[in-house]
């Protein structure tokens, strides 16, 4: 009996596909657009708690710190350190606030002896045109003298070591090298 069902299903199926469809027919299963029953359980979860947040954060007190001035009776006026320092007082009836003073302090910083050297693109040009200009490879400096020396054309060089093309290494110093020719000293970048 199912053999007689399944050629009759068979044979309807395939007399379907060879007609033309018409207005009645049916193109397919429509999907079903509606959403999984428990997702609006969890959107309305969602939305409540977000809604809960909001108003939490909106009605909450918040602390400002209140900063009042100091209110002194007798204040005392800073000075530099050349003028001697005086005291103003105010009378006991009247009340003042003191603002703070701020004091600069100079830092003395040991001068460079090579600071008035004239950098080799400073130099006039005439007298650049005398100069040799040595392309460094490597600048090292350190602290220690000892341990400072530059690369040109890939040979090393001491402070008072004379490069091959004429000029002296007076000093490394941190952002170059001092070099003195024929009686004339100028700087040379590091690279």
């Amino acid at each position: 009996m199912s053999y007689i069902l399944e050629a009759l299903k068979k044979s309807d199926q395939s007399r379907r596909q060879t007609e033309v469809p018409g207005v009645n027919t049916i193109q397919g299963s429509v999907a079903d657009s509606r959403a999984p029953v428990w997702a609006m359980p969890i959107i309305v979860i969602l939305l409540l708690v977000i809604i809960g947040l909001l108003y939490w954060l909106l009605t909450k007190d918040v602390v400002v710190p209140h900063v009042s001035p100091v209110v002194v009776k007798e204040a005392v006026v800073l000075q530099p350190l050349t003028q001697p320092s005086t005291v103003l007082s105010a009378p006991s009836s009247e009340v003042s606030v003191v603002e703070p003073v701020v004091e600069i302090i100079a830092v003395h910083t040991p001068s460079d002896p090579y600071g008035k050297v004239l950098w080799w693109d400073e130099l006039p040009s005439s007298l650049r045109a005398e100069l040799p200009y040595p392309k460094l490879d490597v600048h090292v400096y350190s602290s220690d003298a000892t341990r400072r020396f530059i690369l040109v054309d890939l040979n090393k060089y001491h402070e008072s070591d004379q490069l091959a093309i004429g000029p002296v290494i007076e000093a490394i110093v941190s952002d170059g090298v001092v070099l003195s020719y024929s009686g004339e000293q100028y700087k040379i970048r590091r690279p």
